[in-house]
């Protein structure tokens, strides 16, 4: 064989043995993925990486979200670094770990639209996806699709890795239809109502406000009651202990931001039982969009007296059997809530709604009433003016009505509802008028205003001009639909 003819065949024999190695390469990488696959994992091991995660990204169609772990927290980037939900992040790991694949689908990219499975940015698409990170490195990046019908409560899904065709149908929890504002925890704060002694408002306008009670089984006092005046009829005091209960937020912002401009302030004050001293500064700006800044510190003082014989825990369940409450903490229980408190919220200002805002900040003016001397109660003529609140619910047909599909014995059912509601608690009207109410009044919280006779349907006058300041009448029938009435002066 010449020289030639020898290299010819040396570099054909390379050829071959490095195609070998190339294919070779190639069949062993599909053959880890398969097994993968095969052993019900997107991702091998990602379970144990999730540990180390600090970001997370979700891009949705139209929206991203940024979770990142910050100093042992986790925070959602797109709403100024504010603490993400606990209850959405619980559910995502959870999901991410327990995700088990349980067949191989398609690899044919005409079918990822049917399955949910396009790319987030395309037009019409419904996927999403999931991106999770460890100091700058992918653990994992895939495609969550529709769920697949039928499945029940067993939440078959389809997914795809980011940058293949390749489909999977894996059993998951995952839900990624939550949106930005969910991720975001929203509890501010939740103080039960057996906890709550005193809590007072010291208004923008000067109606300041004040309540307490000496313990948690007495019925709460107004303070601010002025001499030779008298609890009006719908003064809700236990309305105003419940306030602290459930406060959350609507928005966040960083405080310098939100106090940059505002019209007014409001300083609401609270203590508890054991040891709590809670402070809200409330202010509202242009946009009469209502912003609070939180702040609280323990004070020993406000728990109940221990006997000197009682030491220890002896003498704390002691204290929690002499008030009966089961809602009180420990010192320790009440300092450490204290300390998470004011670390989540120092330099945070929230959007409170103007319900919990008036909850909070009840003006003493709402709670009470000077009565007139019977004498001249008695010689005085009836008053030509009023004002007055109110509910309307009308039916189908009725006059000037828009709303469609409701008979008559409908609203006449949700008025009564309504009414029963009102009388176990008469504070409940600007709510429900805002939310059920068809009078262009509802927005105000039913407010009518001020109004003479005459003015109004016949018997709407005469039950509202029949009422006593306060007082809630019975539900009442027009031409325009059902009235739930209160007269405010």
């Amino acid at each position: 064989m010449s020289s030639k003819s020898m290299l010819i065949a040396l570099a054909v024999a390379a050829a071959v043995v490095i195609a070998g190695a190339v294919v070779s390469m190639k069949g062993r990488s599909e053959q880890l993925q398969s097994s993968a696959t095969e052993a019900g994992q997107l991702y091998p091991g990602l379970a144990d990486k999730l540990v180390s995660a600090d970001r997370v990204t979700i891009e949705r169609p139209g929206e991203t979200i940024t979770l990142e772990k910050k100093n042992d927290r986790w925070t959602v980037a797109e709403n100024n670094g504010y603490w993400a939900s606990e209850q959405q992040l619980k559910s995502l790991f959870a999901g991410l770990a327990d995700m088990k694949i349980l067949e191989a689908k398609t690899s044919n990219a005409e079918w990822h639209e049917k399955l949910g499975l396009q790319e987030p940015s395309a037009k019409g698409s419904r996927g999403v996806r999931l991106t999770v990170e460890s100091g700058g490195n992918e653990l994992a990046s895939f495609i969550v699709g529709n769920l697949k019908p039928g499945t029940g409560t067993e939440r078959q899904r389809y997914l795809r890795r980011t940058g293949e065709d390749q489909t999977y149908l894996a059993r998951t929890t995952l839900d990624p239809s939550a949106s930005q504002s969910s991720w975001t925890e929203r509890s501010i704060f939740d103080i039960k109502p057996e906890r709550v002694r005193s809590l007072s408002a010291k208004r923008w306008d000067g109606d300041d406000m004040a309540v307490s009670r000496e313990t948690a089984d007495d019925s709460f006092t107004l303070e601010t009651l002025p001499e030779g005046a008298e609890l009006a009829a719908n003064a809700n005091l236990p309305a105003i202990g419940r306030s602290l209960q459930s406060v959350t937020l609507s928005s966040v912002e960083p405080a310098s931001k939100a106090f940059d401009t505002y019209t007014s302030e409001t300083i609401v004050s609270a203590t508890t039982f054991d040891g709590m001293k809670i402070n809200l500064t409330l202010r509202a700006n242009p946009d009469e969009k209502f912003f609070a800044t939180v702040n609280a510190v323990y004070d020993e003082t406000l728990r109940p007296a221990a006997s000197e014989s009682e030491e220890g825990e002896e003498a704390e369940e002691a204290e929690k059997a002499e008030e009966g409450a089961d809602a009180l903490k420990t010192p320790a229980e009440v300092q450490e809530e204290i300390k998470e408190l004011n670390e989540r919220t120092q330099g945070w200002a929230y959007e409170i709604s103007r319900w919990k805002v008036d909850q909070l900040a009840k003006p003493n003016s709402q709670l009470i009433t000077f009565p007139e001397p019977e004498e001249e109660v008695s010689s005085a003529a009836p008053p030509s003016r009023i004002s007055a609140s109110h509910i309307l619910i009308p039916w189908e047909g009725a006059e000037r009505s828009t709303v469609e599909g409701r008979t008559k014995e409908e609203a006449k059912a949700l008025a009564d509802d309504l009414l029963a509601q009102l009388r176990k608690d008469p504070t409940l009207l600007p709510e429900l008028a805002r939310e059920h109410s068809s009078c262009p009044s509802a927005p105000k919280g039913g407010d009518l205003g001020e109004f003479g006779k005459g003015q109004m349907a016949a018997p709407f006058e005469r039950a509202a001009f029949d009422l006593k300041v306060g007082e809630i009448s019975d539900v009442v029938e027009t031409e325009f639909g059902y009235h739930i009435i209160e007269r405010t002066r």
